[in-house]
């Protein structure tokens, strides 16, 4: 479970750290596209350049606006990785103390017992952690799934038919790997519940006796249960929800440019 974590920090720090050169970027290529008038491309209302409240508006406070909407949307996709790494020690974690009844061919009924229970008390907890995380990714997995494939379009329309900007050179890969990030931990939410039924169904039942095999066929049921995380018309996101998404997005495009050109 250590490495898992360790694992998920290294990938939070790696994507911060693209997130600031990212957002840097943005920053200083607006700022020099716009002659130092603007970060967000808008000006407020009455402050032109040369105002007492041009620099305090229209540059500090778009460039926190943009550190802060950015950040937000970032950090909370490193913690839900971060909580999805320590949940795959969990599942990994169960699934070694399951095998342990195959290494052991001189195990008790009675110890046998007792993983087998114990095993199951710690999938419950895992589980009920997972259906909390899978409410709360639901809201925010529909507004990012949806909301990146709409900007991947915008952008790659209006690099086809208008004036293409830096910006969307740079922009559009982190987009796609606020989508892979959101994909892969689904993927990683489904190997870790597949790990536990697959170790499940590894054990040698005909060692147990009859109660301790009913106990098992009862944690395999509830096992079959656990699911990885979701959201409108996307059930159990994963790397195949990845290729469909970027399919979608190639696929309006296409359609975009037949129907405007």
């Amino acid at each position: 479970m250590t490495n898992d974590v360790k694992f998920g920090i290294l990938v939070g720090k790696f994507f911060i750290i693209c997130f600031t050169v990212t957002v840097l970027a943005f920053i200083v290529e607006a700022l020099r596209r716009s002659n130092f008038t603007y970060v967000c491309y808008f000006t407020y209302p009455y402050v032109e350049k040369g105002s007492l409240l041009h620099i305090p508006l229209n540059i500090v406070l778009q460039m926190i606006t943009v550190i802060t909407g950015i950040g937000l949307m970032l950090y909370v996709d490193v913690i839900n990785f971060f909580i999805v790494e320590y949940l795959k020690g969990e599942f990994r974690s169960i699934s070694h103390l399951l095998i342990s009844l195959n290494n052991d061919p001189d195990l008790s009924d009675a110890k046998s017992e007792l993983l087998i229970f114990t095993t199951y008390c710690c999938h419950v907890k895992a589980t009920e952690k997972l259906e909390n995380l899978r409410k709360m990714c639901w809201y925010i997995y529909l507004n990012q799934a949806y909301s990146c494939v709409l900007y991947m379009c915008m952008c790659l329309y209006m690099i086809r038919f208008g004036e293409s900007s830096p910006l969307f050179y740079f922009v559009s890969p982190g987009v796609l790997s606020s989508i892979f990030l959101m994909c892969y931990t689904g993927q990683i939410v489904l190997d870790g519940t597949s790990q536990v039924t697959d170790a499940l169904g590894e054990i040698k039942w005909y060692r147990l006796n009859v109660r301790n095999q009913k106990n098992l066929i009862l944690f395999m049921v509830f096992a079959q249960r656990s699911k990885g995380l979701g959201t409108f018309a996307l059930n159990n996101i994963g790397m195949e929800t990845f290729l469909q998404l970027l399919k979608a997005i190639f696929s309006y495009c296409a359609f975009l440019y037949t129907v405007l050109s």
